[in-house]
């Protein structure tokens, strides 16, 4: 499929390989749902790319002290892996002026919450309401005066 320009984005970490099919984006796109993509910063960059439309929401802990105490309590990682997303982290928020917004990660109740948020006001930005617009013009063309 990355041979084959199959995925929008596409990435390898820890010698495992990441991608998310162009076709079940724009699919999901055409039929009008909201696309949520959990990517690093280059298959985020990529996907900017190639629509320039996305938003981007960086998502970060508070502070690099409580990344690696998460990275370090969830187990599944030795202390090289740990070192080298810690390492990886610190490369990542060198791209944060490319992002749209800033979501912290301290309770993950109000950080879905503010996802939430910014996807509803994008949703209501005129250049996403295209179709609500038409439906406000009749057929008189002056936008159902009289």
């Amino acid at each position: 499929m990355r041979d084959s320009d199959g995925l929008l984005e596409h990435a390898t970490f820890s010698g495992n390989y990441y991608g998310t099919p162009v076709s079940y984006v724009n699919d999901q796109i055409r039929h009008g749902h909201t696309v949520v993509l959990e990517i690093d910063v280059v298959g985020a960059l990529q996907v900017k790319e190639k629509y320039s439309e996305a938003i981007l929401i960086f998502l970060m802990p508070p502070t690099f002290s409580e990344l690696r105490h998460r990275l370090e309590l969830r187990g599944t990682e030795d202390e090289d892996e740990i070192e080298r997303r810690f390492r990886r982290a610190w490369d990542e928020v060198a791209e944060l002026p490319k992002y749209d917004y800033l979501v912290i990660n301290d309770s993950i109740d109000l950080a879905v919450e503010e996802i939430n948020l910014i996807v509803a006001a994008e949703k209501l930005k005129p250049q996403r309401s295209s179709e609500k617009i038409s439906h406000f013009h009749d057929n008189t063309g002056n936008g159902g005066m009289a």
